[in-house]
């Protein structure tokens, strides 16, 4: 609430302790530390609000950062143990095709190689003997007049 006093209502002593006086503890000297002190503290405390502010968003782009490392993270364990299992697949084939077998197996199912025990075996087709074809007729569809097909159609067979 604001209250105008008229200059005529105050005396010269009140004009002198309000205005002119020197003296550190007067009214008006009172009110402008007391604004002061309200200035200063609404400024620190303005001041903590854009730090906090600003240590928010740092915490926010470092967790950000923190999700999206460790969604990479993940994907590359994935990634390894799918290599992994891939070279020790490979590890397998290479062993399997440098032991004996594997060459016993390819030297006798593809080069029809054979062992000095074994007895091989030949099939000879007889010379006498010729495939005979025998050819089957083709049933040829006799011709129908439409007249015959309209009395089927009405009178049956």
């Amino acid at each position: 609430m604001w209250v105008q006093i008229p200059p005529s209502a105050l005396t010269l002593q009140w004009q002198g302790f309000l205005f002119n006086c020197k003296d550190e503890f007067s009214a008006v000297r009172l009110i402008q530390m007391s604004k002061r002190k309200i200035n200063w503290k609404r400024g620190i405390f303005i001041i903590l609000l854009i730090i906090l502010f600003f240590m928010v968003m740092g915490l926010n782009s470092s967790l950000a950062e923190y999700f999206q490392l460790t969604s990479q993270r993940s994907q590359m364990k994935e990634r390894i143990e799918n290599l992994q299992a891939t070279q020790q697949a490979l590890e397998t084939q290479i062993a399997y095709a440098d032991s004996g077998k594997a060459v016993e197996e390819w030297a006798r199912t593809y080069q029809h190689y054979v062992q000095p025990s074994d007895q091989a075996i030949i099939p000879l087709s007889p010379e006498e003997a010729t495939p005979q074809i025998q050819y089957v007729e083709t049933p040829t569809p006799s011709a129908v007049e439409n007249w015959q097909i309209w009395w089927t159609l009405f009178f049956g067979d």
